[in-house]
């Protein structure tokens, strides 16, 4: 099985009255992703933890599976991975774009005009930082160059300090959001009178384009300890972005960057690049993993551009999803591909926001039927929800996920991985047991493996863990079946009661709903899961009332009404 995430970054808004009350999500023609949509469990999911900001970097964390609550320490020192700095322990690394500020006033009574200074092209940033670097570096602060605005500083012996993204206060004057360290709020000043009669940008007025005139600091932070995401989810992985921030975090995850000629975090960038190259990656380098990350969306979000956000999100539809899709097709591959913004961007703020996102998940093995399309309404109503964006990648990959109950045994929206004992008081997990009894009296009971960490060799009856988003009476219809190959759903009786377990300290709280079925089946009919169960035996009440006094009868005390 192949995995493949193809990310919009800021794909997702809010609707628009120009567009019919229609988000650009779903104004936009995409028959790629509406057809996958029909196909595939779509849902929201919240990649923003509480009381974070909501930047790429907290969101794509997320989105790789790693908890940005332990394991972000800011947006620059990632960028500073990608591009080769290597951190010591007590440096602080700081976001350095190159922006847009207007031209006529004192430099804190200027408006910030564009974040991207008209996404211009790394050879021209390059440039100008290296004009900026001959006057303001130093043995303490030390330029990096990144790519298109988007570059480095490193302080070294510095301090996390508190600094304003630019794309957060597009139009406004800058005075308030300046950095309150006098040397770099001093470095930001400097660096317009440095930069705003600079040949480049003499030359960009010319051809229309914004000049790039200062540098603004914001997203400091330390260096990263991200875990490697092959030890993790044992998938050898791909980053495919434009990106500095995604490429650093594939270098601090132990992931490969393929870099895509053309590819520029633009509208106009090598979509058809990024398709190939992943296709290429899955189906002939040996990868398992690929994440394809497109910023043109986020970037058109910040320009306020409706028409330019639709355009890019077509692109993505048409340019990366589609080929993706046929290309892993034509391969032959069994594979599993999200599709997802890592936040918000709206077009209203032109800045991301923290609110839940749509996801599409589809499995090529295992294709669904519905009539929803991709988009954040459908997606609302869909009922799917992930409210901890770190767990999107557990899903993508199968592992067993558990939703959380409180005390009234309703979800919380919140998940757990299978057996990470990590409950609070208060909260809980849900369990079923199906007891399943033939007309002649008899019960239908097996024996665990030897193997089995807990209990090897005691008799019990069919049941286990509800998975997440799934309800009790399909649970254990399911885990009847898996383990004893026998079919209940049409058989008589079904849920009976329910009990609970608390056990503080541990983290392993539990409800456990009772089901019992009536049905008449014979011996033959018993096909049994060979690596949970020695083997099956039909047991009268008085025969499994013996075993329990054995002391090899599970849960016995607690359900054997149910026998009676």
């Amino acid at each position: 099985m192949k995995y493949v995430v193809i990310l919009g970054d800021g794909m997702a808004d809010e609707p628009i009255a120009e567009l019919g009350g229609k988000t650009p999500l779903a104004y936009a023609d995409t028959p790629m992703m509406d057809e996958l949509a029909a196909q595939s469990e779509i849902g929201m999911v919240h990649t923003i933890p509480e009381g974070m900001s909501p930047g790429s970097d907290t969101a794509n964390l997320s989105v790789m599976g790693y908890d940005p609550k332990q394991y972000y320490t800011g947006r620059s020192p990632l960028e500073a991975l990608s591009i080769g700095v290597d951190m010591k322990s007590d440096d602080v690394a700081i976001r350095c774009n190159v922006v847009t500020l207007s031209e006529d006033e004192p430099y804190d009574q200027k408006t910030i005009i564009d974040h991207s200074s008209s996404e211009i092209s790394t050879e021209d940033a390059e440039v100008l930082l290296n004009a900026v670097r001959a006057e303001l570096e130093n043995e303490i602060y030390q330029f990096y160059v990144g790519t298109s605005y988007r570059h480095c500083l490193i302080w070294a012996r510095g301090k996390v300090v508190e600094l304003t993204p630019p794309h957060d206060v597009l139009g406004q004057t800058i005075g308030q959001y300046l950095p309150e360290d006098e040397t770099l709020r001093k470095m930001q000043e400097r660096s317009y009178e440095i930069l705003a009669n600079h040949p480049i940008n003499v030359e960009r007025k010319k051809q229309g384009l914004n000049p790039a005139n200062s540098i603004w600091f914001w997203g400091a932070g330390t260096r990263p300890a991200l875990s490697s995401f092959e030890a993790k989810y044992h998938k050898k992985g791909v980053m495919i972005s434009a990106v500095d921030l995604l490429k650093g975090i594939a270098v601090g995850a132990g992931m490969d960057n393929i870099i895509v000629e053309g590819a520029n975090g633009g509208l106009h960038t090598n979509y058809e690049g990024k398709a190939q190259a992943a296709v290429r990656a899955l189906t002939q380098d040996g990868y398992d993993f690929a994440y394809i990350h497109v910023e043109a969306p986020d970037e058109m979000g910040h320009q306020g551009s409706v028409e330019r956000k639709i355009q890019a999100i077509e692109y993505l539809d048409k340019r990366v999803i589609r080929p993706v899709k046929e290309g892993l097709d034509k391969a032959g591959m069994e594979y599993r591909m999200l599709v997802l913004p890592d936040h918000p961007t709206p077009i209203r703020v032109r800045t991301h926001t923290g609110d839940a996102v749509p996801y599409l998940l589809y499995d090529s093995t295992a294709k669904e039927t519905h009539s929803w399309k991709y988009n954040e309404e459908d997606a609302g109503v869909s009922g799917n929800r992930i409210d901890e964006g770190w767990m999107m990648m557990d899903h993508l990959f199968k592992v067993e996920l558990w939703d959380i109950y409180d005390s009234n045994k309703q979800r919380t929206g919140r998940r757990m991985k299978r057996n990470d004992w990590c409950l609070k008081d208060g909260e809980y997990h849900l369990t079923v047991l199906g007891v399943v009894a033939r007309p002649d009296g008899k019960f239908l009971i097996t024996q665990r493996v030897m193997t089995k960490a807990w209990a090897p060799g005691w008799w019990e009856v069919s049941g286990g863990a509800v998975m997440a988003g799934e309800d009790s009476k399909d649970a254990v219809i399911r885990e009847v079946k898996e383990e004893t190959g026998l079919d209940v759903s049409g058989a008589d009786g079904g849920y009976l009661f329910s009990y609970q377990r608390e056990n503080p300290g541990e983290g392993d709280n539990y409800f456990v709903d009772i089901y019992r079925f009536v049905m008449d089946f014979d011996e033959h009919d018993v096909k049994v899961q060979k690596e949970e169960a020695l083997g099956f035996r039909l047991a009268t009440h008085e025969e499994i009332r013996e075993l329990a006094g054995q002391g090899i009868f599970l849960h016995y005390d607690s359900i054997k009404q149910v026998f009676e």
